[in-house]
This record gives structure tokens, sequence and C-alpha cells, in this order.
């Protein structure tokens, strides 16, 4: 169940939603001026459009009824898109994180950025849009194609998300707390309840390289420099442990705990609380996202309240990054109930609380990781009902896949590995003697 606060609303059907050209509005196209060159709803045909005295003239047409000449296409000039920040200038990139067209004096404000020619992103938007909207797309409407593009709301077609298990690795573990895959040959895994910290080489089966059994893993990621960052239960200290599996102090915490970690291109992202116990939330509770720089020196912000001083979350136990940089975490709101939040601005954007189908009384939605896809979707394993809740940016349920028909059973951790597939490690249960396994599975569609 997602919503834009405070409403709550799931939407199951997939859809994508083009902006009308002359209201704004996320009303149906029905109609394109072929004289005006604009797409527009039913209303703003008959009240807006009809109220132009030439438009008795104009040629207007069902926009199912326009017929492209794809070979138009190659004649489009993409050299001369004019920026709008500098309208004497001509835009040279696509920012993939910001979504909009750039020029050479843009540069400086998108440092650090994934950039992409503009040709590239064209054609790529243009397929998208005519796959998912329309096949008849004006390929020379640049506004549909690059400036309205970031206005969409992107769902992806369910029939077309296909998860598939290519190998199936078992552990020395009751359970995967935390897996991280440092490179296309190795993993590190983690279980608190063994004290266990590991780095396994992959091959038909998992090969311990090293073994810490002493070390209560909260949380870790792999930091920019190829080290791994960790957290520790109950230590206010941020660790580094560097290939010669040396552990270094980053950063001092104190007197807060550090749980959550997400590493970016620039910052390393980290959720605290205070110690004591986690709940119930009492006035002196601290619960903060901080940004750090990428030493972990220097603190670059921190995250705590909105505008009204309200408090913007409970416990950040798991979080992650959409493709335009905003953090999206699983936030724990007591003991046993949790959402998904993401943060923008120093607000909640949107909150989705599971999915109404398979999360009842009985058994609560109870996120224990969440993921990214190469697309910008966000995965959430939801451990209890074995399966995968996968989400659009704007937090609307694309598809709940049930990892039960794969035989995948109590999925608590969640990774992408470089070549993008997806990694994700279970637990068992309780009165298994079964060690925990992890599962390679193929992804495509979203």
């Amino acid at each position: 169940m997602a919503s834009r606060l405070p409403s709550a609303s799931t939407r199951k059907k997939a859809q994508v939603i083009v902006t009308c050209q002359l209201c704004q509005r996320s009303s149906p196209l029905k109609w394109k001026c072929i004289d005006c060159d604009i797409l527009m709803c039913d209303n703003c045909k008959t009240n807006v459009h009809a109220r132009v005295k030439t438009s008795t003239r104009h040629k207007i047409v069902d926009i199912k009824d326009i017929e492209f000449n794809k070979s138009k296409e190659s004649s489009v000039d993409l050299d001369n898109i004019l920026c709008k920040t500098h309208p004497t200038q001509s835009c040279c990139v696509y920012c993939v994180q910001c979504k909009e067209l750039i020029c050479p004096k843009c540069l400086k404000t998108h440092k650090g950025h994934d950039v992409e020619e503009i040709e590239t992103q064209y054609n790529e938007n243009l397929e998208y849009l005519r796959e998912n909207v329309s096949g008849n797309i004006d390929p020379y409407d640049l506004t549909a194609i690059f400036g309205s593009f970031d206005k969409l709301s992107i769902n992806y077609n369910p029939e077309k998300i296909n998860l598939k298990k290519i190998n199936t690795y078992e552990t020395n573990l009751p359970f995967v707390h935390k897996l991280v895959t440092s490179s296309v040959n190795s993993i590190w895994i983690s279980c608190y309840q063994a004290t266990s910290l590991q780095e396994m080489q992959i091959a038909q089966k998992l090969k311990a390289i090293r073994a810490f059994n002493d070390k209560t893993i909260y949380d870790m990621t792999i930091s920019k420099t190829g080290d791994l960052l960790l957290t520790l239960a109950a230590d206010s200290h941020l660790y580094r442990l560097d290939k010669t599996g040396k552990m270094n102090i980053v950063h001092d915490f104190s007197p807060l705990l550090p749980k959550a970690l997400h590493v970016n291109s620039d910052n390393i992202i980290v959720s605290t609380r205070e110690k004591g116990d986690a709940f119930p939330l009492a006035e002196h509770s601290r619960r903060q996202i901080v940004v750090l720089g990428q030493t972990g020196k220097k603190k670059v912000s921190v995250i705590e309240y909105d505008k009204q001083n309200t408090r913007l979350f409970s416990l950040i136990c798991r979080m992650t990054m959409d493709k335009t940089g905003n953090i999206v975490a699983v936030d724990f709101s007591s003991k046993d109930i949790a959402r998904i939040v993401k943060v923008v601005n120093n607000s909640i954007e949107w909150i989705y609380e599971g999915n109404q189908d398979i999360n009842t009384d009985a058994i609560p939605f109870n996120p224990s990781d969440l993921t990214v896809t190469k697309l910008g979707n966000i995965i959430v394993a939801d451990q209890d009902t074995h399966s995968l809740h996968i989400l659009s940016e704007e937090g609307v349920l694309i598809k709940c896949c049930m990892m039960e028909d794969n035989n995948i059973l109590l999925p608590i951790c969640l990774d992408f590995d470089s070549n993008w597939n997806l990694w994700i490690g279970c637990s068992t249960n309780k009165n298994s003697e079964d060690n925990a396994k992890i599962h390679k599975l193929e992804i495509s569609g979203c």
C-alpha cells in the first residue's frame, strides 16, 4: 500500500501517464492538434483549444489514428536543443540522475552525475514511450520525449517481469542476516546469531576465504575503495575492514549507535539511534540519518525532522538510494510494524506498507531489506510471506513475486552484483536443522 501523504492507496494495474500539454494534468491523452503540434485531453480539446479563434480550421485527430514515418527520426535535430537554464547554449548531454538535458555551462552543477549521449537517451526514451504509452509517439515531440519524461508515472508491465533462479548455495549459518557482493567471484555474508562474518569465494559451492567469528554485524556495504564498511550491534563506531583484515574506526557516533549503511559516489550514509531499548520512542529519542563525506570523517548533513519539526522516522534498519539520489529505507515504527519510506528534501515523499492481498493481521508486512534495480525500481524482501515486492520510484506496487514457487523461503537480505544478478540471503525455519541458503537470480523487465 503506497501513498503520498496523508492518503494511502495501492494501484495494482501498471500504467504510464503522459501529461496533457495544455492543462499539465495526468488526464488521459486523446487528441492531437496537427496545426498546434500539441497533445491534449478531452477536457482541453473542448474547453481550452476550442476557444482559440482559428481552431475551427485546425486539424485535430485521435492519437490512435496518427501514423508516423519512423524514417523521419533520422532527421530529428538533436544538436541544437536550447538549454532551459542557459537559453543561448545548446544541450550537449543528458543527465541520467536529474533526468534532463544539460549544456556545457550546466556541467558544474551536475558534477559526479551519470550522463548519457543525447541520441542514445532519445532512442531509449522514444522506444519506451512507444511500447508503454502509444506506438504513435511523434519523434519530433522532444517535450514529450525529454521534457515530460521525468513527470511520467512510470510503472512497468508486471507480465514482463521475470525472475529466474540460476543457482542455490548452502551456507554453514542458521540464517544470512546480510550479504554483500564484493566482486564477481566473492561475497560477504554475516549472521548476528552466530556472531559470524565470512568472505566466500563463489564457485560451484561457496568456499571460505576468511572468517571473523567474534563480530556481531548489524549492517555492511562496500566502500568506493573496495573495503568493507560495517556497523556492529551496540557499538558507536563505523568500521572499515581493509583487504589485509585490519579493522579501522572510520567515525565515532557517540553517544549514538550507527545502524543502516549505504554508500553512493560522494557520501557514506548512516542511520543512527540512541543507546538503550529501541521502543517505545520517547521525547529524548534520536533517530537520524547522517550523511558523511567519502572518507567518513566529516558530517555533511543530518536528517531527523521535517520543516514542522516532526520526527521523520522511527528506526531505519536498512536503506538504499534510488536513481535520483533520494533515500529509500526500511523504517520500523515498533518491534513488529515496519514500512518503506522515501525521503526527499527532509520530508517523507511516500510510504509503502505492504500488499493487502498477502499482508494480513496474521502475516503482517515484514520488510527486512531492499535494493534498487538497473531500471530504478525498488525490490523489497518480505520475509514472512516468502515474497519480493517490486515498487516503482513513486512507491507504487508493480508486482508481488511469491518466491515459494521457486523454493526460495524466508528471504532476509538482497544485493545486486556487478552483472545485475539478484542475490537473496534466506533464513531457515526455527525448527529446521538445515543451514541457510543463498539464491542467485536473473531478473528482467524491471
